[in-house]
């Protein structure tokens, strides 16, 4: 019996122990479980926060990386921008430098009138001309404005200086008349006399053409006035005409002399230009010598006496002042706008 015990004893100790290598088995497969779930889950967290690190370092990579690029790009376009403003500023230099000097050709060879500081524009001004006349036709817009020159300005001085000089010793009194005195009723001898002093201006000590000679003419009396070639002599000139050669030979010597009695005076008294047209204005006093005596006449025909003169240290010549000037016949003397200079067209006495 108590064998028997003690066997059932050792059976249920053998149970005992089996139960708790079996209950040891279970917790080290629950562990191993456990473990796996555990490596897996962490594994998962690891490589879930590697991609997280890896995405952040690729897009913080491709931002630089654009940012880079965008800068280059930027740089590179600034770059370009600056050297087509510089090349845009010096072609808008050198076309502004071109017009400048086109403006400066112009200018220095009188297509353009040179204007002075004390010009003035001023209201439109009636003019009575004789409409008929086609040598005296004028051009001029009447909506045009009219601009006071100067009576010193290079225009109005030179353009006058061209017409009134002349190779006589007593001077030019053809343009004033008690009528209008237009340009082709001036005499062939009289253009000459004028012309003659301005050619060795134009072309220097040289034997002239006839076709230089004619440019010399209509650059003062313009292209409507017909000029004959002809030889005078007597003149006191630079060039006399050779009837063999056609030519005009130049003088080194001259055959002047002579004298004259006083025969008038004149000043510029005004100036204006409208549209392509200039007119001169010259006070002139007409002056009588009479047994040893000198008078001067307001008007061409000798018939209104000047008094209150002013005169200059002969005691024969009136003082060059606007004031005489002004005391006789005032004359437009008027120039068309042709090839760059400024052509006598008429003159004509006025009311002023």
């Amino acid at each position: 019996m108590a064998k028997k015990e003690e066997n059932n004893s050792m059976k249920e100790d053998k149970s005992i122990v089996e139960n708790k290598n079996d209950a040891k088995k279970s917790e080290v497969a629950l562990n191993k479980k456990i473990d796996k779930i555990v490596d897996r889950n962490l594994d998962e967290k690891v490589d879930k926060i590697l991609d997280e690190n890896l995405d952040d370092k690729v897009d913080k990579l491709v931002d630089e990386t654009l940012s880079l690029k965008v800068d280059k790009l930027v740089e590179e376009k600034l770059k370009e921008n600056k050297k087509n403003n510089i090349s845009k500023a010096l072609i808008f230099i050198l076309v502004m430098a071109l017009i400048l000097a086109l403006i400066y050709i112009a200018y220095d060879k009188g297509f353009i009138p040179k204007p002075t500081g004390n010009n003035d524009v001023v209201d439109t001004k009636n003019d009575n001309k004789d409409s008929n006349n086609n040598d005296d036709k004028d051009n001029t817009n009447d909506n045009d404005s009219i601009i006071k020159l100067d009576v010193n300005d290079d225009i109005v001085t030179s353009t006058y200086n061209r017409v009134t000089r002349s190779v006589r010793e007593c001077g030019v009194w053809e343009y004033f008349k008690d009528t209008r005195v237009s340009v082709n009723s001036l005499k062939n001898e009289f253009v000459y006399e004028v012309a003659v002093v301005s050619a060795e201006d134009m072309f220097g000590k040289m034997n002239l053409t006839e076709e230089q000679f004619s440019k010399v003419v209509s650059n003062i009396f313009g292209k409507s006035y017909n000029y004959n070639h002809v030889q005078y002599t007597g003149k006191c000139a630079r060039f006399i005409y050779n009837w063999n050669t056609k030519s005009y030979d130049y003088q080194s010597e001259m055959a002047c002399g002579g004298t004259c009695t006083v025969t008038d005076y004149k000043r510029i008294v005004g100036a204006y230009r409208e549209g392509n047209k200039l007119t001169i204005e010259v006070g002139v006093l007409f002056a009588q010598y009479n047994n040893g005596d000198v008078a001067y006449y307001k008007d061409y025909n000798h018939t209104t006496l000047v008094t209150g003169l002013t005169y200059s240290n002969d005691l024969y010549m009136v003082a060059d002042t606007e004031d005489n000037a002004r005391k006789g016949t005032i004359y437009d003397m008027v120039f068309e706008l042709e090839d760059g200079n400024y052509v006598y067209r008429y003159t004509e006495p006025t009311n002023k």
